[in-house]
């Protein structure tokens, strides 16, 4: 957008559709089990459809959250998408967001992957970088949000080093899908030889990669550091009969993702 940031258009459910009959879709939780087209397709887009809450999410300070997602901004779609057609849908994905232009790791996992060898330089800045993205999780964790995919070559980094989730399409709010993915470690997707849609790093790094994040990405950390720093309007314990309906929608449009 020549101003520090980029334009983010969801895809359409047809472009979803080819993107995942390219990709190896393996359920997470296993080594080589494959879902199919359609449970993919309708998983990528129900999580589309999640973002603009979170974005707008009633906290009474927002700009720490929205900062580790880099700042994202839903712009007004009508001079951008055009309405749904049977062969161009977005349905609740229909939306735009601006959000903050970093640089992506998976650029980085491929030079590493490429080398020879490991300096011991790079091993410390990977190592670095590890538990950098574990101190991003655990923060998300305090606001009650989880990207439960945990790709790490889709984490972007600022110039000042933080780091940045990139990819709003792979978060929930439910605890306990986040503990699930936590206790059939999904994490490992990022060294699965047979997930070939996730960026693979240098084979001498992974032992190093599983143990920080063995001993860091727990249903005890998960406990410790959730909902923390929850301070919002909308989530008050006396809902209302609206609040009620929208979490039962949010329960419904998750539940395709715990299959």
């Amino acid at each position: 957008m020549q101003n520090g940031r980029v334009l983010k258009i969801p895809l359409t459910e047809a472009e979803t559709f080819q993107i995942a009959k390219e990709r190896r879709n393996i359920i997470h939780g296993t080594e080589e089990q494959v879902a199919s087209l359609e449970v993919r397709v309708q998983t990528f887009m129900n999580s589309k459809a999640r973002m603009p809450a979170m974005i707008n999410h009633g906290f009474d300070d927002p700009q720490p959250f929205l900062r580790l997602l880099g700042d994202p901004k839903l712009v007004a779609v009508d001079n951008i998408l055009p309405e749904d057609t049977p062969e161009k849908r977005w349905g609740a994905a229909r939306f735009v967001y601006s959000q903050e232009k970093v640089e992506v790791i998976r650029g980085l996992l491929h030079y590493l992957k490429d080398q020879p060898s490991i300096s011991a330089i790079e091993r410390r800045k990977f190592k670095r970088l590890v538990e950098d993205y574990i101190t991003q999780m655990y923060s998300l964790w305090e606001y009650g949000y989880a990207d439960y995919i945990f790709k790490l070559g889709d984490m972007g980094i600022r110039e000042d080093g933080s780091l940045v989730c990139i990819d709003l399409g792979e978060f929930t709010s439910d605890r306990q899908f986040v503990e699930r993915a936590l206790v059939e470690k999904w994490w490992l997707d990022n060294v699965n030889p047979l997930k070939n849609d996730f960026p693979k790093m240098h084979s001498s790094l992974e032992p190093e990669y599983v143990a920080l994040l063995e001993s860091a990405l727990t249903p005890k950390a998960l406990n410790e550091h959730w909902r923390k720093k929850h301070q919002c309007s909308a989530c008050i314990p006396e809902a209302d009969t609206i609040t009620a309906f929208i979490t039962t929608k949010v329960m419904e449009i998750d539940y395709i993702d715990r299959l």
